[in-house]
């Protein structure tokens, strides 16, 4: 998957911070995910310094063997190179990865639509594998897909099937962060064939 070439970081703000404090999230979204939780992820990484910079971990250095958890957040829809990103869905990601294995599974889940603030119920399936043999400069070492149904209150049912590709970032392997581009079935059954998105998480 190659890779995109475009500010990121400003993107990925502007999708994740658009929403108030945690009093305005839905009930069904308290002790989960909020707006409040969302922009404090996004304050807490720096993109400026670390991910613009172009500092990718050196995949030469990726330990081969244990694990790592990456906990941050996901936002499907908009302009990815879009000075502002007008997210539809928001939600919490998970990723797992596997350094003995190269491989990257999680989930995402307690979406909700950025504009109406409406909870979804369902989770996306996240599955990657890690490439050590790219050109980080010109390719995605991790790669994979985030598919699933959400669910809004009326049981209306909107299906994802997503591509991603990212690459973790810094010496001390602190964040994953990527790209999102697939197609989204409505409803209705219409179906938006590129959907841009971004995703990033911090290293627990």
């Amino acid at each position: 998957m190659a890779r995109l070439v475009f500010a990121a970081s400003g993107v990925f703000l502007a999708a994740c911070s658009s929403g108030g404090s945690s009093s305005d999230s839905p009930d069904a979204l308290q002790n989960a995910v909020s707006f409040a939780s969302i922009e404090q992820y996004v304050n807490d990484v720096p993109y400026e310094d670390d991910l613009i910079a172009d500092n990718y971990t050196d995949l030469a250095a990726l330990p081969t063997s244990g694990s790592a958890r990456y906990e941050g957040a996901v936002g499907i829809g908009g302009e990815a190179n879009a000075v502002v990103l007008n997210t539809e869905f928001i939600g919490r990601l998970v990723a797992n990865v596997d350094f003995g294995t190269n491989e990257v599974d999680g989930q995402a889940d307690n979406f909700y639509i950025n504009e109406s603030r409406e909870a979804l119920s369902g989770t996306l399936l996240l599955s990657m594998d890690i490439d050590r043999s790219v050109d980080v400069t010109t390719s995605y070492s991790i790669t994979g897909t985030l598919d699933g149904d959400l669910t809004d209150a009326a049981g209306d049912t909107t299906e994802f099937l997503l591509d991603l590709g990212g690459d973790i970032y810094r010496d001390d392997r602190a964040f994953l962060f990527g790209d999102i581009d697939g197609r989204v079935t409505r409803p209705d059954g219409r179906v938006d064939d590129d959907v841009d998105g971004l995703f990033g998480a911090t290293l627990q």
